[in-house]
């Protein structure tokens, strides 16, 4: 069974309260996430996206496209 009732941290009519845990799918709000401690499994970007902003080479950049010298 389900219950909506006002969120505590924003305030919109969306928090929905079950048997086994309450959420605001508005703001994503969750006491029972908050009472856990964090692991890596939690972080909401995945391990490949954040790998993305490691290659800084000039390798990888797309400078080294075709000459635009002695074009008309």
């Amino acid at each position: 069974m389900s219950y909506w009732r006002k969120c505590p941290r924003c305030n919109d009519r969306s928090y929905e309260v079950l048997r086994t845990h309450a959420h605001c799918v508005s703001c994503n709000y969750s006491p029972d996430l908050l009472e856990r401690p964090m692991s890596p499994d939690d972080l909401p970007i995945p391990t490949w996206a954040e790998n993305l902003g490691d290659k800084t080479t000039k390798e990888d950049s797309d400078e080294s496209g075709p000459s635009l010298e002695g074009a008309a």
